[in-house]
């Protein structure tokens, strides 16, 4: 075998670990976007309850919101009484499995909420194929925990 047919060889190798690795990666994004909206409904649900609860349980200054956006998105607002407030938008991203967040402050009553922050939050697959939620550097494995981060990041602002 000379320097030529160890190079196909090679190549062939390679290309064969390539489409091993696309597979993999193709059915991950498959379970992604299949159980993506499923933990997104559980998501909403956990951030109005928790809003809801916060109202019910805590003063003003820990007050929030949600306002839901069409079927893909949803709103978290301060409602402290004094400025500044802030807020957060949440997109359901499902093609690129990701939630987009954009984040709002209103430093003046009469100007309107400037943005000052956007991101994502990725989404992965744990080795139980269960969804994992990175966001501002921890993992959170259950909507209930996303919420609390979610809703701390606004209202401890």
């Amino acid at each position: 075998m000379d320097w030529i047919d160890e190079l196909k060889k090679r190549d062939a190798e390679s290309s064969s670990v390539a489409q091993f690795a696309d597979k993999v990666w193709m059915h991950r994004a498959q379970v992604i976007a299949a159980k993506l909206p499923m933990f997104w409904t559980a998501l909403v649900e956990w951030v109005e309850l928790d809003c809801n609860r916060l109202r019910a349980e805590l003063n003003a200054a820990r007050h929030c919101s949600i306002e839901k956006r069409a079927h893909n998105g949803f709103r978290i607002n301060s409602e402290r009484p004094s400025l500044p407030r802030f807020g957060l938008l949440v997109e359901c991203n499902t093609t690129g499995a990701t939630l987009d967040c954009h984040e709002f402050i209103t430093t003046d009553i009469y100007h309107a909420e400037e943005s000052y922050g956007h991101g994502q939050i990725r989404v992965a697959l744990n080795e139980n194929s269960d969804l994992i939620f990175d966001y501002k550097n921890k993992k959170y494995a259950t909507p209930e925990k996303l919420a609390e981060a979610l809703i701390r990041h606004v209202i401890e602002q």
